[in-house]
């Protein structure tokens, strides 16, 4: 049986659909945390990997972007649940901040993401094979 992995979602969304991404920088909760499990396990080569909130742009226009902003979201005991998305477009109006938002999906896997993604064909570019 062949196994077939999916590119990663930032490389989907940069190459086959031409989102813009922008990732945030860890939390000083993140940071302090890992020092904390690094001292009690007097260990100071265990790997740092937070999970960042990120979000992606694809402007339609001067006014009108898509936007899907990424967040991991946790357990009640913390434990992490994986990333979840909001998709949706925003159109600024003469301001810096949104006047009209229309909601495509909210707090979505990968993978529901992706089917809707599917319905906006015309923002596929052509001839890639992601």
């Amino acid at each position: 049986m062949k196994i077939e992995f999916s590119a990663p979602l930032h490389r989907i969304l940069c190459d086959k659909y031409g989102f813009l991404v922008f990732s945030s920088s860890p939390s000083e909760k993140e940071k302090e945390e890992y020092l904390r499990v690094c001292a009690l396990l007097n260990r100071d080569d265990l790997p740092f990997t937070p999970y960042v909130p990120v979000v992606y742009e694809r402007k339609l226009s001067n006014i009108t972007s898509l936007i899907i902003e990424g967040a991991v979201r946790f357990t009640d005991t913390g434990l992490p649940l994986g990333y979840r998305y909001d998709f949706y477009k925003a159109r600024y109006i003469y301001k810096n901040y949104p006047q009209e938002i229309k909601v495509y999906c909210k707090q979505v896997t990968r993978k529901i993401l992706l089917q809707k993604l599917k319905q906006f064909s015309f923002l596929e570019k052509e001839d890639l094979n992601v």
